[in-house]
């Protein structure tokens, strides 16, 4: 489904950033 695929998508993106930071 869409809404999976944008939820899957915003975790992937929060996980990078997460990385990112150093958080």
């Amino acid at each position: 489904m869409l809404v999976c695929n944008l939820a899957i998508g915003y975790a992937q993106f929060l996980v990078i950033g997460l990385h990112l930071y150093g958080i």
